[in-house]
């Protein structure tokens, strides 16, 4: 269905992990249908002038929790459980791939911000979210595996730290992550 926007990217602060405007030293990430990625809703970047009126429809079910949580319908711990409760076959591969590393950047926003889940939450949530990123990794089409590789080269200087930070995640959550680097590092390809 091509929902990854490849090449309509969001930026984050790689020390505070924050959306931002800022574009240089940044991690770049693509949105997501029309609400998809912090900064951007009905199909426009926030700052892009002007925003277009309001009625841009989600592509899916991700796109609609998305849509509902820019109106301020769902917290993030709302998006959260809902990402998690989609069920499988629900999206394509695109879908699973951004809704697990969704749930992983808010699973680690939570912390962040001291919103704790159980240990049981904790664990559930980031093995869930560790079975959408890899199920839509291997099924992604060519078109897709291209706009992840390019995008991991763009964030190549983060991309280890990204990768660390997953393998504290499933750690904490007592979750096995399924590795391909070398030393157990978690890698998307």
């Amino acid at each position: 269905m091509a929902n990854i926007n490849w090449d309509l990217e969001f930026h984050i602060d790689p020390v505070t992990l924050q959306p931002t405007t800022t574009t240089v030293g940044t991690i770049a990430f693509p949105t997501y249908g029309n609400f998809g990625g912090p900064l951007y809703t009905n199909g426009q970047l926030v700052g892009a002038q002007p925003l277009p009126p309001p009625d841009e429809e989600p592509l899916d079910i991700l796109d609609q929790f998305f849509k509902l949580h820019d109106a301020g319908t769902l917290s993030d711990e709302g998006l959260l459980q809902a990402i998690i409760d989609i069920k499988p076959n629900q999206l394509d591969a695109e879908g699973d791939l951004y809704a697990g590393i969704t749930a992983l950047a808010l699973i680690a926003q939570m912390a962040l911000s001291g919103e704790v889940l159980s240990p049981k939450e904790l664990k559930h949530d980031v093995k869930e979210a560790l079975r959408d990123v890899q199920s839509g990794v291997q099924h992604l089409p060519p078109e897709d595996i291209a706009g992840l590789q390019n995008l991991l080269v763009e964030n190549a200087p983060y991309i280890q730290v990204l990768g660390a930070a997953v393998q504290d995640l499933a750690e904490t959550a007592h979750v096995h992550v399924p590795s391909h680097g070398h030393h157990g590092d978690f890698v998307l390809l």
